[in-house]
């Protein structure tokens, strides 16, 4: 019998969110809970925010962080979601081998030919979904793009460093992960 993952990619360029621009953390935190449940909880970016304790963003600091995504999921849905601010690209490797998914936050201009938007040099965080391949590429979901695809894991390894460096992380990522998830038989 066959198994393969389950994900379901989700976009923040939804034109009813009024926060889209800056939702990027919670579509991936959305993702990752629906991720975790297997379906069983369906909800989007304009959701966890409305849910988090920054329903309107802060104009100094926009995005919603690590830890407001691990209260909501866990306040809101019983979902564990873990932060590991400080862990190593490695940790994030070893969590994506054991079927976790991985929201990472990182350097949006770092992706170079990755991203789904041109331009652009701001924070952003991505879903990561599958372990590397042999290739070294990355299964990962950003919510700027219409649906989830590969990456270079060395890319996607320089953007969350540089982003954990320019926000204080002298050590380590900025980085979260979910419980493993079972593979599904089909």
């Amino acid at each position: 019998m066959a198994q393969d993952f389950y994900h379901v990619h989700m976009t923040q360029r939804i034109s009813s969110d009024p926060h889209w621009q800056v939702n990027c953390t919670a579509y991936c935190g959305a993702m990752a809970i629906n991720d975790a449940t297997l379906g069983g909880v369906s909800i989007n970016g304009r959701l966890v925010r409305a849910y988090s304790n920054e329903p309107n963003p802060d104009p100094g600091s926009p995005g919603l962080n690590l830890t407001q995504i691990e209260n909501v999921a866990w306040d809101r849905f019983r979902v564990k979601i873990t932060d590991r601010q400080g862990d190593t690209w490695s940790d994030v490797k070893h969590a994506l081998v054991e079927g976790r998914r991985v929201i990472l936050q990182l350097s949006y201009k770092e992706l170079g030919g990755y991203r789904c938007q041109s331009g652009g040099d701001f924070p952003h965080a991505v879903l990561l979904c599958r372990p590397a391949e042999a290739d070294g590429f990355i299964r990962a979901s950003d919510p700027l793009c219409k649906t989830s695809k590969r990456y270079s894991g060395e890319v996607l390894q320089d953007a969350a460093q540089k982003f954990a460096r320019n926000t204080g992380v002298s050590s380590g990522l900025r980085w979260a992960m979910t419980r493993p998830i079972p593979l599904l038989v089909k």
